[in-house]
């Protein structure tokens, strides 16, 4: 849900696009090919209401991309490990909670696409796009999510490429 409340939240971008760190580096691809006038990245955390770790480090890591570094993808997964969070996929009362996920999670860069969200009959569609096109990858299944009512969201950072160290993820929107 927390994903959700980031994508809907700003009406004003000109484009929009979840993230993370599997996607991280392909992501701020598809942000700079456009050279934005302002990109603001959204830290959603935990359920959109407590800041995480793991969002923090995405957003480093993802702010580092969009100004030209090369982040140590090694040291970033072991930032994440050694958060809170990290720890409840080892929590045997939490099945719910795969260590899989996390390990997954945690493939930085590994997926070379972006995923861009669009509004299509008042859904909100998500599709994985070539990061240096923007052209749908058609071998993937776009996901349609409603648009929710009275969403709100916190622990908003807006960010220019060369500002200094703010940012957080999943939810990047780029205004032109």
């Amino acid at each position: 849900m927390a994903g959700t409340v980031g994508v809907t939240s700003d009406v004003n971008a000109d484009d929009i696009y979840v993230g993370s760190l599997v996607i991280a580096r392909a992501t701020m691809e598809a942000v700079r090919r456009d050279a934005p006038e302002l990109v603001t990245i959204v830290a959603m955390g935990d359920g959109g209401k407590v800041r995480t770790d793991e969002d923090e480090q995405c957003a480093l890591y993802m702010r580092n991309l969009l100004e030209g570094r090369n982040p140590d993808p090694d040291a970033v997964r072991s930032l994440v490990m050694a958060c809170d969070q990290a720890a409840k996929y080892d929590d045997p009362a939490k099945p719910h909670f795969r260590r899989e996920d996390r390990e997954t999670a945690l493939q930085i860069d590994s997926v070379s696409f972006a995923i861009k969200v669009s509004r299509q009959d008042g859904m909100l569609v998500s599709r994985p796009v070539d990061p240096r096109t923007e052209e749908p990858l058609r071998s993937l299944r776009p996901l349609a999510v409603k648009s929710p009512e009275k969403l709100q969201y916190r622990h908003v950072r807006k960010i220019q490429p060369d500002s200094g160290p703010r940012g957080a993820c999943p939810a990047v929107r780029v205004r032109r």
